[in-house]
């Protein structure tokens, strides 16, 4: 795993695994280890690029207004060669995930309402943790499957 802060974006991330990039974006007032668990979930399946927004966890700087987000996000991506990501966002940042898939190239995006951490939400079952597994890996393999644009 790599773990950075970008230096012109100031934004701090982790960087791990292989193939299609997910980039992960936290709720207000968490940062990018609320996404720990699922990243372990998905064992390197994927590319996990976790990311602490302007002002929160390790990412610098005050916060910035929502509409600067996306391209700060994207000039992250960028520098990291991860092109056309699946953009997930927690919260709040499911609205960033949908700004920056309006600006930039993505392959998908998703919104989750709940906390992904589960000290925060309560452990999930493991019955319904595989059957998340396995949505989450089978949309990447359809995202793989489609033509690029």
């Amino acid at each position: 795993m790599a773990t950075a802060a970008h230096t012109a974006t100031r934004l701090a991330y982790d960087d791990e695994g292989a193939g299609t990039p997910v980039v992960l974006l936290h709720g207000l007032t968490f940062d990018r280890r609320s996404w720990r668990p699922i990243i372990e979930r998905l064992g390197g399946s994927v590319r996990s690029i976790a990311v602490d927004l302007p002002a929160h966890g390790e990412s610098g700087g005050a916060p910035v207004p929502v509409e600067q987000v996306p391209a700060r996000l994207h000039e992250l991506l960028v520098s990291l060669a991860a092109e056309r990501p699946i953009v997930v966002g927690h919260s709040m940042s499911g609205g960033l995930a949908a700004l920056y898939a309006s600006a930039y190239p993505t392959r998908g995006l998703a919104s989750r309402q709940r906390p992904a951490h589960p000290a925060v939400r309560g452990a999930r079952p493991p019955a319904r943790a595989s059957a998340a597994r396995t949505r989450v890996r089978a949309g990447v393999a359809d995202v793989r499957e489609q033509p690029r644009a």
